[in-house]
């Protein structure tokens, strides 16, 4: 009954904390939010899961189920969209029926060890531990995190285990049943996360013997393999989760490496024991292992110790510090409380090892009396600092937040103002687009609708932000676009200080400064660039600028073109010299030009300065003569110690005023997959896989498709046939034209081409017809081929793209692959025209199928009304592509289209997988947009406002 009254206990302090903490998308001081969620959905899908770091595979299904079930109770229409809808019911749902798991194994763990061990108060023990945490430190292990799974399941291991104490020689069944147990709780923690991998040390050193040892590590290898089956049977998942666990070992190392420049180490280390609880657990526990190694010195003529006790009690003791010795790779407070349930086993190991009889009693104890006492006003003083402290930092965000809600504004159009929302500032909108960043934007589309357009994710890069339709904008963008912006975030803890994260390139002024998070106005807006000589030029576009030496000059010379059309305003320029020999290339004087064309140029500030530059050295130099340029030119006017031939500076920042804006970003998850089912309107043949006809040209190929189909391109094929493949590629057509008819006696010349010579082996070839239209006969009339009487035809199909059903893209984990034959179209549709002039492609990092899969001949296709399209590139490379490689191409005649096809034709190695990590499109900026078409969405021209556009069709 007590144990029961306990667990039940705990489940209303649960149920208190989820009140008290508010609700799921509050961030802080938890930053999951919709995370599991919205990785649950993905599966239910039929998609890849989405982040799969920890692993948290458990998590994941364990969210799916319950989302599938409250859908069949409470749902109605298609599952993601009514999830979306009604989100934090959902989270709600899946939360309290978190909680009640939770009672259910704090009851069973305290009944198993009162079994083992016939004492009731040595069970109440293990359960007392889940109330001296504070409460802060709990939000984190609640809510149907990882964290809160291994807290039920390290609740559950320390009472199987307890089970054993019930007899010093134990007969074969229970170790059976324990071998199995705790090697499917160990195999689960572990599936959940990777800080579960102490748990295994508990079993295989309490167990006795190292057969039984191996039989359990077998068994968790089975188990193991079970819950990997979601990433091994599925090649959407185990590509992710290869990705994310190079991302997770990366992220480590780069927080360690922070850490140990930042000489943060201890102070994040003394962090995990600021739950008071944990301190006191620790020192009884140290305590009662002095007592026991004394006790076991002076063992002659008393009654020997318990053995099984001593075992499991050594063996909790090693898995808590192998666990916190694991932790503290990143040390984080919530990590350690999965580990709290170990120390209470090693307790209650050690009160049973001193037991002389079966029913052990603490008051039988020298001092057992006085312990008692103690205990108990501990618990009492841990349980008071806790609540205070704990519940006062869950009401200080709960006042930031109300205070932060009540200041912004409510209607964007009366102030015309944006929110910029770092995570994990507490609103829904940020946790909605911390969900959609951790699941992969497989769910953007449904979000999209329910967060509010000038509500903004700020993206840690000092620049950037994404806002609810997932293009990502510059700061100096929006500050064009909108009168105010408002930046909310929190502080975190560096050093034993409040750092705010904060945007590189601008000021902030402080609005409400609260404990837990702050809101502030963004000032001072400033365009950008590192200058880096190495740098290919598609790095530097994205800060809108790119650099080049001055062939003029004679001395040291840099010169930087912006993008924009208009130019920028310049207000000064920052120069670093980062080592020794930087510092001696640096001259002692200069001079900074500015130029519309790059011939005549104006001096806009001289700097004299004698001063020798020292490695390491910053330095600013104002712009006197404001204006607006497209180029400037930073000379250096005085010698320097070192040749001229020197790159330098190490880094120039050019600092302009907020109306100069940079690049906007139409990110990968906007993008489809378009393959030949979607858009093939059939085959001039189809009675064999190859044509080949003999005979004197001209030649036809016709056939009737028994109904009118529109066409508005075609696709000609070569196959690889004879040695060097001359048999294939030389008696391929050079010169034809393609006729449609709808009666099939009065034909119509939709395309011709005479010069098609020069055909490679296994290659396709786009064509966009010069009349497209709806014919039932179509005949390909050849009149010269490559060779004299013999015509070869390996693939000749009609396509149809303005009519295509263009689904979402399905991304495999950190790239995009199709495995259902080439071409292959990334489709890629604006919601306002624009006017790409570059584009860029990256290889997959995973070789040697990046290598082998990257696309080799390809197509890029725009129209601005998606029925009429353009041929604005077509490439065939020459060069092999490297793992993780990325090319620039520059469309020649550049057009304003809102429909963007990239058909891939090709890959490296002629096979019909295509894969492609990332793939931008660039467009320069505009200051005046009346060149731009009218935009069927406002019935007028884009918004004078937009200056860079970029679009990125798969960017992860």
């Amino acid at each position: 009954m007590a144990i029961a009254s306990v667990a039940l206990l705990w489940f209303g302090s649960q149920i208190l904390l989820f009140l008290i903490k508010g609700p799921n998308w509050v961030l802080i001081p938890q930053d999951l939010g919709y995370n599991y969620l919205f990785n649950g959905v993905n599966i239910l899908r039929g998609d890849a899961a989405g982040t799969l770091i920890h692993p948290a595979i458990t998590t994941i299904y364990y969210y799916a189920g319950l989302t599938w079930l409250i859908y069949q109770l409470f749902g109605a229409g298609e599952l993601a969209a009514w999830v979306v809808g009604h989100l934090e019911f959902t989270s709600q749902c899946i939360s309290y029926f978190t909680a009640f798991l939770g009672m259910l194994a704090f009851y069973v763990a305290g009944v198993l060890v009162w079994r083992g061990t016939g004492s009731v108060w040595l069970a109440l023990l293990l359960l007392a531990q889940g109330f001296i945490h504070r409460p802060d430190s709990m939000v984190l292990n609640s809510f149907g995190a990882p964290e809160s799974f291994l807290y039920l399941l390290a609740m559950l291991l320390a009472g199987v285990s307890a089970l054993r104490l019930r007899a010093e020689s134990q007969p074969p069944q229970p170790e059976r049943v324990y071998l199995l147990l705790s090697s499917l709780i160990c195999a689960t923690a572990l599936a959940t996360k990777f800080t579960a991998a102490p748990f295994v040390l508990l079993p295989l050193l309490a167990l006795r013997g190292w057969r039984h040892r191996l039989q359990f590590l077998a068994l968790c290898a089975v188990w193991g393999l079970f819950y990997a089956l979601p990433i091994l049977l599925e090649p959407l998942n185990r590509a992710q989760f290869i990705e994310d666990l190079f991302s997770l070992v990366a992220t480590t190392r780069n927080e360690r490496a922070a850490a140990a420049a930042q000489t943060d180490t201890g102070v994040s280390i003394l962090h995990l024991f600021d739950d008071v609880g944990l301190w006191a657990m620790a020192l009884i526990t140290a305590a009662m292992l002095g007592a026991l190694l004394v006790a076991r010195g002076k063992q002659s003529g008393r009654p020997a110790l318990n053995a099984v006790a001593v075992r499991i009690a050594l063996a909790a003791i090693a898995a808590t510090l192998a666990g916190v010795l694991l932790i503290l790779l990143r040390p984080k407070i919530h990590y350690v409380i999965a580990y709290t349930p170990f120390l209470a086993l090693a307790m209650i190991a050690f009160v049973h090892a001193y037991a002389r009889q079966q029913r052990p009693r603490v008051t039988t104890l020298p001092g057992g009396r006085i312990t008692l006492a103690v205990c108990a006003a501990g618990c009492l003083y841990v349980a008071y600092h806790n609540l205070v402290a704990g519940g006062e930092i869950l009401a200080m965000i709960r006042h930031d937040r109300l205070a932060i809600q009540a200041r912004l504004p409510q209607d964007p159009t009366v102030e015309r103002a944006a929110v910029i929302a770092a995570i994990p500032a507490t609103n829904p909108y940020t946790a909605i687009a911390h969900a959609n960043s951790t699941s992969r934007f497989r769910l953007l589309s449904l979000t999209r609708g329910v967060t509010p357009a000038h509500y903004y994710d700020f993206l840690f890069d000092g620049r950037s932000v994404r806002d609810s339709a997932g293009a990502i904008w510059t700061l100096a963008d929006l500050a064009l676009r909108y009168d105010r912006l408002y930046f909310w975030v929190r502080p975190f803890m560096q050093a034993g200080r409040q750092v705010p994260y904060a945007p590189a390139l601008a000021t902030l002024q402080p609005l409400i400064q609260g404990q837990m998070e702050q809101l502030s106005v963004m000032r001072h807006v400033a365009l950008h660039t590192l200058y880096n000589p190495q740098s290919a030029p598609m790095e530097d576009a994205l800060s809108a600028w790119t650099s080049g030496g001055c062939d003029a000059s004679t001395g040291p010379c840099l010169t930087l073109r912006t993008r924009g059309v208009m130019g920028a305003n310049l207000t000064r320029i920052r120069l670093r010299a980062t080592d020794a020999q930087a510092a001696r290339a640096m001259p002692r004087a200069w001079r900074v030009l500015g130029s519309q064309e790059g011939q005549a140029w104006r001096v806009l500030h001289t700097q004299l300065d004698g001063r020798s530059w020292r490695a390491g050295e910053t330095r600013d130099i104002p712009i006197a003569h404001a204006g607006r340029f497209r180029q400037f030119r930073l000379l250096g006017v005085a010698p320097t110690s070192e040749p001229h031939g020197r790159r330098w500076p190490s880094q120039a920042l050019l600092m302009s005023r907020p109306q100069d804006v940079g690049l906007r970003i139409y990110p990968g998850h906007g993008a489809r997959l378009m393959t030949l089912a979607q858009w093939d309107a059939g085959a001039l043949w189809s009675h064999t896989p190859v044509l080949e006809a003999v005979g004197a040209f001209p030649m036809t190929v016709a056939r009737d498709m028994q109904k009118p189909r529109y066409v508005d391109h075609y696709l000609l094929g070569t196959g690889h046939d004879g040695v060097g493949a001359r048999d294939a590629i030389g008696r391929m057509p050079t010169a034809w034209t393609l006729q449609g008819s709808n009666d099939g006696e009065r034909w119509r010349t939709v395309d011709q081409r005479a010069q098609e010579a020069g055909w490679r082996p296994d290659e396709q070839r786009l064509y966009a017809l010069s009349q497209p239209g709806a014919f039932r006969w179509w005949r390909l009339r050849v009149t010269r081929g490559a060779q004299q009487n013999v015509l070869r035809l390996y693939k000749a199909r009609l396509l149809n793209m303005r009519d295509a059903q263009v689904p979402e893209l399905r991304r495999q984990g950190g790239f995009l692959e199709s495995a259902t034959g080439l071409p292959v179209a990334i489709a890629l549709d604006f919601d306002a025209p624009a006017r790409p002039t570059r584009y860029q492609l990256e290889a997959d990092i995973y070789a040697p199928e990046a290598m082998a899969r990257a696309p080799f001949a390809w197509t890029l296709l725009g129209s601005s009304d998606g029925r009429r399209w353009r041929r604005l590139d077509q490439r065939r490379l020459t060069a092999p592509w490297r793992a993780g490689e990325r090319r620039a191409f520059a469309i020649a005649a550049p057009q304003w289209v809102r429909h963007l096809r990239l058909v891939v034709t090709e890959v490296a190695d002629h096979g019909g997988v295509m894969r492609l990590r990332n793939a931008l499109f660039y467009s320069l900026a505009q200051d005046d947009a009346a060149s731009a078409p009218p935009s069927e969405a406002d019935g007028g021209a884009p918004s004078r406002r937009v200056q860079t556009e970029s679009a990125g069709c798969c960017g992860s």
